[in-house]
């Protein structure tokens, strides 16, 4: 009689509730620290502001030396490159006459793929041949002291 007590009690130590309950306990201690580990290595300071922000622009279009007719589109195409993310974009035509703006864009793009590509049509006029610039730029998250810039000229004819 007294071995059948000790064996209940030493049953009910290990019962199958029991033994769910310590499982569901030590689940979601763990669940908490793999989250918040998770949770605080996706936000780094480090992931945001570099020493040195690193990135490659390529112009896909206009070609070199591209003569474009007044009224036609002016296909502008580049990609942007990095090992990290790409933060802030920007392309801008220049007419180099008079050095003023005529086309405009930048957004920022956060482009934690590394590769960022911008593809934009725009319709230049005009009545004498004139040079254009198109200058594409990238810089890290908050400060444009690191702009990385590229540019590619083209001629405007009427």
């Amino acid at each position: 009689m007294m071995f059948r007590h000790l064996n209940r009690r030493k049953l009910s130590l290990f019962s199958f509730p029991n033994s769910i309950s310590a499982f569901l306990k030590v689940s979601f201690v763990l669940f908490l620290i793999v989250g918040s580990s998770a949770i605080l290595a996706s936000c780094k300071e480090d992931d945001h502001h570099h020493d040195h922000y690193e990135a490659d622009i390529e112009f896909m279009e206009p070609a070199v030396g591209a003569i474009i007719a007044s009224g036609d589109e002016v296909h502008m195409e580049v990609r942007f490159t990095s090992e990290g993310t790409i933060h802030n974009v920007k392309v801008r035509i220049v007419r180099q006459s008079d050095q003023s703006e005529v086309f405009l864009w930048e957004e920022h793009v956060h482009e934690e793929s590394g590769t960022y590509d911008f593809h934009e049509h725009v319709i230049l006029t005009t009545s004498v041949p004139e040079d254009y610039t198109i200058e594409a730029s990238t810089w890290d998250h908050e400060t444009e002291s690191d702009t990385i810039s590229l540019t590619r000229s083209f001629l405007l004819q009427p």
